[in-house]
């Protein structure tokens, strides 16, 4: 039970990270990660926020999925929405709490970039290090390298964000 306790310790925290990067990326203006654009610029149109559309796309992504792993696909697989939906749900919690911090000028809006990425690489590794459930973003990609290209996570990944 400990063990449970502590991956899934792990995840949440890779989560608020995650979370936290990619709203410090959008309020710098400077741009956002590869999973968060797509929401980001539907967001940048429609004023719906950048948190809902994530989960939206998450879905799609969880959607992808079963569509690549076909038969192999399970409910298992489906619990990639939790954390995918907590994610969403944190991307516009951290928005809205990061909201008055300065973006005014280009060193301010650098920092929260660097920040943002910094926090969303350690959101990133400790996600999927946690060995708990993993995010669509990594899901996607995973089915993809197991069904189709007979490759890893991390060049699957790769070759994926290079589309």
């Amino acid at each position: 039970m400990k063990k449970f306790i502590k991956h899934f310790g792990v995840l949440v925290i890779g989560i608020l990270c995650m979370s936290a990067g990619v709203a410090l990326s959008k309020l710098s203006l400077l741009g956002t990660s590869p999973i968060s654009s797509i929401p980001n610029v539907i967001s940048n149109i429609t004023a719906i926020p950048i948190g809902q559309l994530t989960i939206a796309f998450i879905f799609i992504l969880v959607l992808l999925e079963a569509i690549v792993l076909r038969r192999q696909f399970s409910w298992q697989n489906l619990l990639q929405l939790i954390p995918g939906s907590l994610f969403g749900w944190f991307i516009d919690a951290f928005v809205r709490f990061f909201h008055s911090l300065p973006n005014q000028t280009y060193i301010e809006q650098l920092g929260l970039v660097l920040m943002g990425t910094v926090l969303l690489s350690l959101g990133v590794f400790l996600e999927v290090n946690s060995h708990a459930i993993i995010m669509p973003g990594e899901g996607l990609p995973n089915a993809i390298a197991l069904m189709r290209i007979n490759s890893s996570l991390p060049k699957s990944k790769f070759i994926m964000i290079s589309f």
